[in-house]
């Protein structure tokens, strides 16, 4: 699995850097973030989560006590 950034505007998606050359055909999961929706700049993953309605697919068992901001080093 790969995680890349992106940009929709006029009716097209625009990777933000391109994709590894091996990759040849892919199912996309696109979480779709409208400009009119601030995102809080404090790295607040979970409260972030919730307001995007994805709060669930991340609330398992497996990650229950993983500090996410602390493992990805981005705790403020």
């Amino acid at each position: 699995m790969i995680a890349v950034k992106g940009y929709y505007k006029d009716r097209q998606i625009k990777f933000m850097e391109p994709l590894p050359k091996d990759v040849l055909e892919a199912e996309l999961n696109i979480i779709v973030i409208p400009k009119e929706i601030p995102m809080n700049n404090t790295h607040d993953s979970e409260r972030d989560f919730k307001m995007l309605g994805c709060y669930n697919f991340f609330d398992s068992e497996d990650d229950k006590y993983v500090d996410w901001e602390e493992h990805f080093g981005i705790k403020t």
